[in-house]
Parts: structure tokens; sequence; C-alpha cells
């Protein structure tokens, strides 16, 4: 990086920017921390010691954004009740998740049906969306297709409940904690987390 220079009261500098294809570029500070702002999965790497995206630990500085929660069903619906033991809804919540789950005998995404907590994690200092997403799109394989039809008639797709188990969702939540989530998979056909060196093995 060039000595940094300040304008309009922020400061600036021209970068030696290296890419994964090996093409190099001259990019402004800022202007690289823009788009790396603007990909969902852009990442920094700012001390090497950092022990994963949040901790199970919290500090006075550390900040709540949200609550992790696995859900079960109490539907009694033909469809529902045959799998609801193995069948868990992972979402996140900035509010508590007593406050969330309210009413949830009247919404689609609940299944029409009251909800059991079965387990819950706090977040701190990272966006709770991204941590969701997250954990939807690592536990993708089992996840469940599940319609329903909402107190007007209307058939609706509830694409949150996945065919896991609380302590899976809690070994992935470790695993995000020790930074270790990305070198596994979640294997639905053995309900198990693998490391991804056991693929094809």
């Amino acid at each position: 990086m060039a000595e940094e220079y300040e304008r309009n009261g922020k400061k600036n500098a021209r970068m030696r920017v290296i890419f994964s294809n090996g093409t190099e570029g001259d990019n402004l500070k800022r202007s690289l921390a823009t788009e790396l702002y603007k990909d969902q999965n852009g990442r920094r790497i700012s001390d090497p010691k950092t022990q994963g995206l949040f901790s199970n630990q919290s500090s006075e500085e550390d900040i709540g954004t949200g609550t992790i929660y696995v859900l079960k069903s109490q539907s009694d619906h033909a469809r529902i009740e045959p799998i609801r033991n193995y069948l868990h809804k992972i979402g996140v919540t900035k509010g508590s998740v007593k406050q969330r789950i309210a009413n949830a005998e009247t919404q689609p995404t609940y299944l029409m049906a009251p909800v059991e907590v079965v387990a819950e994690f706090s977040i701190y200092n990272i966006k709770a969306s991204k941590i969701e997403k997250l954990l939807h799109r690592y536990f993708d394989q089992a996840r469940a297709d599940i319609t329903i039809d909402d107190r007007f008639g209307t058939t609706v797709r509830s694409t949150e409940w996945f065919f896991v188990l609380p302590q899976t969702v809690k070994e992935a939540v470790d695993l995000l904690i020790s930074g270790e989530l990305g070198n596994t998979y979640y294997d639905p056909k053995a309900a198990k987390i693998r490391m991804l060196s056991e693929r094809g093995s």
C-alpha cells in the first residue's frame, strides 16, 4: 500500500492488488473496500489469530446481534406428525425468540402450528441474517420441501425446515465459532457432519 492521504475527511491510498487469477491492479483502498462490502462472500483477514466468526463467550465490548434458534413443530397435520421428531426449523432473530414465535399457529413459516424451542445460541458482532443464510446453505441437502395451506386457503412453501437434529445444528455452530465449518460438509444420508477430506473416500 502506498502512502495514505486524506481527502474530504476520509483516508485513502493507492494499493497493489494481486487477484487469485494472477492479474494485478492499482485499486484505491476505499474502492476495494466498497466492492468487498457489496459481495456477501467477501472477507478480510485482519488477525491471523482470529477464532472464527463469533464466540460463545461474550465480553464487555461485544455487541449482541441476535439469536440462532432451533424449533420443533407441534403440528398434528397428517404429513407433518410422522416426521416432526426429525424435522427442525433453523432461524435467526434480532429480538426475543419467544416474541418471534408468538402466534406460530397462524403463520405458514411455522407450519400453521405451535412450535417448541429446542435450542438457542447467542450471536455477537456479526450480522444475524448472514449467519442464517450460511447455516441454511450448509444444511441445504437436508432441506425439507413442505407446502401448507395458510389461513386463507393459499398454498405456501416453507423453506426453513430441515431433517437435522438439534445436536447437529449445535455441532455446526461450534464449528462456526472455531472457524472450522468451511472444512466440513453435512452428509444427509449418514445424518452427520464430515470432514471435506472424507469426501469421495
